[in-house]
């Protein structure tokens, strides 16, 4: 399974990064700091099973990145990441298949991961 991070927090970027390395998986993570980059590498690429999308503090718009990657063919789930908790509505109105907050709990992490591969990790 392939999955992307859409990120500029470097301390979350490696929180990710090191969850990933705990369960050997972390050659299925590519990092994005820019949407654009992104967007261009989705549409290339045809494994790709989630995309974990930062919201707020960053000069992207999360929402609007999630609401083009669910316009195309590819079927990937979104999960976003955020300090703030308030956000969580506006994820799911666009179709988000998780929210998670920071910090980021491990637990909540491998659950993620976890409905996603149906329970094989990634």
């Amino acid at each position: 399974m392939v999955i992307y991070l859409l990120d500029q927090d470097q301390e979350a970027i490696k929180k990710v990064t090191g969850l990933l390395a705990e369960i050997g998986r972390k050659d299925c993570l590519a990092v994005f700091s820019n949407s654009s980059s992104l967007l261009a590498e989705f549409n290339r690429q045809k494994e790709v099973k989630a995309v974990f999308i930062r919201l707020g503090e960053t000069n992207f718009n999360g929402l609007e990145v999630a609401k083009k990657i669910t316009a195309t063919k590819q079927k990937a789930a979104i999960i976003f990441i955020s300090r703030y908790p308030a956000y969580a509505s506006l994820a799911w109105q666009v179709g988000a298949a998780g929210f998670l907050t920071e910090p980021l709990d491990n637990y909540q992490f491998y659950l993620s991961l976890s409905k996603l591969s149906g329970g094989r990790g990634c």
